[in-house]
């Protein structure tokens, strides 16, 4: 009898084990989850533009105050960090789930403005020899799109946005070669230059369709805010 006794109790308490190992884990998800939606109401609530990036869902949303004004439709999606031969960074902890301030396009889209001044009015008015008022430019003709372009956030994060089915070669041999060499350039000099301003510690590389890689540089305002949402729980 002596000996069943510890036994029995050792028996309950390993059963109780993993209720309490559980009932841990809930509390720690119900944690992250209402930081996330903390993180959600403070970009609801506040003044600025923001995107919204969901892996789970492979969307990009442009929102302002709550509302979706663009969604753009993720065909491809890669994290990580820029490398260049014997130069690797690792990927820095609490990435996602946080607020990232300042976001603008590189190279920067022209904000020019068109002003037209009316002449003054003249009794002897001809209106075959009125002035022609010049037609504004389309958006096409107004902000051409670069072949690739980026979006830099303070705090060491860009966003590198592709177009699907846009590859260098795609331009012939040499043109395609040259892409490719400036764009390995400008990231080792990054990379090996943390000051530089193209220095980034996270990289996300985003494929959309063509209409929607142009539609984003186009319509992205200045010091947009981005919110990366964490993967979910498996």
């Amino acid at each position: 009898m002596r000996v069943g006794l510890p036994l029995a109790v050792a028996a309950v308490v390993l059963a109780a084990l993993p209720v309490h190992a559980q009932a841990s884990q809930d509390i720690e998800l119900l944690r992250k989850d209402t930081a996330i939606l903390r993180q959600q109401l403070e970009l609801a609530n506040g003044e600025k533009f923001y995107l919204v990036l969901d892996p789970a869902s492979s969307s990009l949303e442009l929102m302002l105050k709550g509302a979706v004004l663009q969604d753009y439709p993720v065909r491809g999606l890669e994290i990580g960090t820029p490398r260049v031969a014997f130069a690797t960074r690792s990927l820095p902890e609490g990435w996602r789930g946080r607020i990232w301030e300042n976001g603008n396009l590189v190279p920067a889209r022209e904000l020019d403005r068109m002003e037209i001044i009316a002449p003054p009015p003249s009794k002897n008015a001809d209106e075959d020899n009125a002035p022609s008022v010049p037609i504004p430019q389309t958006p096409e003709e107004k902000y051409p799109v670069p072949h690739r372009y980026h979006v830099r956030f303070d705090g060491g994060l860009s966003i590198e946005i592709r177009r699907l089915g846009d590859q260098d070669e795609k331009a012939g041999f040499w043109a395609g070669l040259k892409n490719s060499l400036d764009h390995w350039w400008a990231d080792a000099k990054a990379v090996l230059s943390r000051s530089s301003p193209e220095a980034d510690d996270i990289r996300l590389r985003i494929t959309l369709q063509q209409k929607d890689a142009d539609s984003f540089y186009r319509a992205l305002p200045p010091n947009t805010r981005l919110f990366v949402l964490p993967s979910p729980e498996p």
